[in-house]
């Protein structure tokens, strides 16, 4: 199922209101009970459009003039004067009559709804009557009950719809390790009781995290909750169970590990990933189905979208997991990877392991001995980088309707605002930092070419697409104090050989390298290992080589041995999402009760971090940013949709029960300080207090808002 967003953006925005109007019944139900005269109660807001009370019926407008008109004919009846009468005689003449005292509107503003009872504003402290039914006539405890109400009704809503989804199964993306970003906590902690170990150096792919610090983790996002809301600096102990991919049955058996992982910010991959969380470097994992082919080897072997990756070297691959793992263990050796079609007919292609040489911030630890490849660039279609004149993207369209590779590959960013040969952490970099236009030289069929200054996008981006070039032996400008920068090799210079071995792309580079570290492991005493011979062709085609001479150290060996390998980047798979499924009606409540939970903690979890710092309130939805979100996940069928308005509800009477002014949990504090000191906080004080949470709410509104339209902004450009 997959709405269009023409019915999944009105369908979320009456969903959400539901939410408000059965907040405001919770409230309506409570009065009620406690016997307090409620005087309207609204769906919607704004002019009504049809209203009901009792004794009068149906109304295309409102009551109360009519409702007040008969209460005052029955007074002068009596032979009192109606324009001398209280309120309290009005409303005990129309109860006489036998008229409703609630008057049901529709409001032609479908979003919500409120409650309105005697004695009761808001905005409006001095709201009092004399009658006996008035809310501030009430007891402390039965005014308590009223204003919880509404916040009750929102966590059972939340529970009643949380089991329903599960009921019908919401499909996460499940919480198996598809891959892990070098340098992250992901990728550098070893399992505990294994250290030193490089088997157990890092999760690997298919690795299964069932437990945090505790915690039962179902899927992906329990893994990012957890580590996003760990205190700045903690450990948390994640559990995972490891298959044994060499076994026939790799998933009967699996080893039970525990990975203590300190969360960090990762610059560069968190924000391009959905803000600045704290991570631990997790990447989801896919199925094997083919999503997309890029220029390479798999599409001109006649490798379609659509097709499955069914074996390697002839080996069958049951998931994906499997895959990576197997291609990370290829050391770069070319293997021979098997597609089928739908109607059985099979292609097969030789295809080699990326190199792991991606580091995901300046901050982190260089790429390999500090070399980078440099950084090449596609700019995306009509973009102020395609307009200066960088080699354009292929439009969606154009990649939709061709069965004929498209380059991808772009131009070598050869300098960006003067720097030479910039990898593509420090391309961001520089994009980022310049004032004003970009200064972008490309290299392109051998020649340099010195563009038109590129103006920046509101997102203080190009619109290009930065990759390192991996199918070159480049290099970037080597990182200060790294054995790369020892060399001394001038930026954009070309390797041509290492240890007497041909390189002729990045993949090379890293597997003889790796070749090298393997033997000194074997033999470290042999002084000649370490020494590793370079030949490089220094700046351009035609130049001459040079040959110099690294020193590797125990250091270096280390590094070289945990650079990992990743799948090839010209074939794209679809993402897996599993379903939680209740397997009964008891589970289901047994579900919905655990995510009810969950999510309240995570919520004050979440506003805790805020407070503490290790969490940006750059993070926060605002109304845009929550219809956004809750219009995509519509959009992926009903259970999906129950289960995001769960969450809603759940955060409202979370966020509604915190002792703000204005809040339900302000007026549970007005009801506390009556309660312990005889008598309300005078109207001064909740005037003042209620113009502070007017003005923090207020302003809190207007900073998501704006963080929203950045974050929509962002994502359209």
């Amino acid at each position: 199922m997959n709405l269009p967003i023409f019915i999944s953006l009105p369908l979320f925005i009456l969903g959400f209101g539901f939410l408000v109007f059965v907040h405001e019944l919770g409230h309506f139900l409570a009065a009620k009970a406690v016997g307090i005269r409620t005087t309207q109660f609204a769906v919607g807001f704004g002019q009504a459009i049809l209203c009901y009370r009792k004794g009068l019926g149906l109304r295309f407008h409102g009551t109360e003039a009519e409702y007040e008109k008969r209460a005052r004919k029955a007074i002068a009846d009596r032979g009192d004067d109606p324009e001398k009468a209280t309120a309290k005689e009005l409303y005990a003449a129309v109860d006489e009559l036998g008229l409703g005292e609630t008057e049901y509107r529709l409001n032609w503003i479908p979003l919500g709804g409120y409650v309105k009872m005697l004695g009761q504003e808001d905005l409006d402290p001095k709201a009092r009557s004399d009658d006996p039914r008035a809310y501030n006539n009430k007891s402390v405890g039965a005014r308590a009950i009223v204003i919880s109400a509404g916040v009750v009704m929102n966590l059972i809503v939340g529970a009643v719809f949380f089991i329903a989804a599960f009921t019908g199964g919401v499909n996460f993306p499940p919480n198996i390790v598809g891959g892990v970003i070098p340098g992250t906590p992901a990728a550098t902690t070893y399992a505990q009781g294994h250290d030193g170990d490089p088997d157990y150096l890092g999760l690997l792919p298919g690795d299964r995290v069932v437990e945090a610090d505790g915690d039962v983790v179902r899927d992906l996002t329990g893994i990012k909750i957890a580590a996003a809301l760990s205190p700045a600096g903690d450990a948390v102990d994640f559990v995972v169970e490891r298959p044994d991919y060499d076994s026939p049955t790799p998933y009967a058996s699996p080893t039970r590990l525990t990975y203590r992982m300190t969360p960090e910010v990762i610059a560069g991959v968190s924000a391009a990933r959905g803000g600045n969380l704290m991570a631990i470097g997790v990447t989801p994992t896919y199925t094997n189905e083919v999503w997309f082919v890029r220029f390479g080897e798999a599409s001109r072997a006649g490798v379609k979208p659509g097709m499955r990756l069914t074996a390697l070297n002839g080996e069958p691959i049951d998931s994906h997991d499997e895959f990576v793992y197997r291609m990370q263990r290829s050391g770069g050796q070319p293997v021979t990877v098997t597609y089928t079609a739908q109607d059985g007919s099979t292609v097969r292609v030789e295809q080699r392991a990326a190199p792991g040489l991606y580091r995901p911030s300046l901050e982190a630890a260089p790429s390999l001995l500090g070399w980078s490849p440099v950084v090449s660039g596609l700019a995306k279609p009509d973009t102020p980088a395609a307009r200066a004149g960088i080699e354009e993207r292929p439009s969606d369209e154009a990649l939709a309707n061709t069965d004929q590779p498209l380059d991808m590959s772009g131009d070598l960013l050869m300098a960006i605002e003067g720097q030479p040969w910039p990898s593509d952490i420090r391309a961001k970099q520089l994009i980022e930092d310049a004032q004003g236009d970009v200064q972008v030289d490309v290299w392109r069929d051998g020649e340099r070419v010195e563009l038109t200054p590129v103006a920046k996008q509101m997102n203080n981006k190009l619109g290009v697409r930065l990759a390192p070039a991996l199918d070159s032996t480049r290099v970037a400008d080597a990182e200060p104090g790294t054995l790369a920068a020892a060399v001394n090799l001038p930026a954009g210079s070309l390797l041509r050989s290492i240890a007497g071995q041909p390189v002729d792309d990045w993949a090379d580079i890293q597997r003889v390298l790796q070749q090298r570290a393997e033997a000194i492991q074997a033999s470290p005493d042999d002084a000649s290992l370490r020494r590793v011979e370079i030949v490089a062709e220094l700046m351009l085609a035609g130049s001459p080589t040079e040959t110099d001479v690294i020193e590797l150290d125990d250091a270096d060996v280390a590094q070289l041995l945990a650079a990992r390998w990743s799948v090839p980047d010209d074939v794209g798979f679809q993402a897996r999402f599993d379903p939680i499924l209740a397997s009964g009606p008891v589970d289901a409540m047994g579900l919905g009760f655990e995510y009810t939970v969950r999510f309240i903690q995570q919520t004050y979890m979440t506003l805790l971090r805020l407070t503490q710092g290790s969490v940006s309130p750059t993070e926060l939805r605002g109304p845009l940013g929550i219809v956004d979100v809750g219009a995509q996940v519509t959009r992926e069928g009903w259970t999906k949709y129950l289960y995001f308005l769960a969450l809603i509800s759940v955060n409202l009477a979370v966020l509604n029960f915190l002792p703000i002014p204005i809040t339900d949990g302000g007026h549970i504090v007005y009801l506390l300080i009556e309660k312990f000191t005889g008598k309300p906080p005078s109207e001064s004080i909740i005037q003042w207090a209620t113009l502070a949470g007017l003005l923090l709410l207020g302003s809190l509104f207007l900073f998501v808002t704006y963080q929203d339209i950045l974050r929509l902004v962002g994502i359209s450009s």
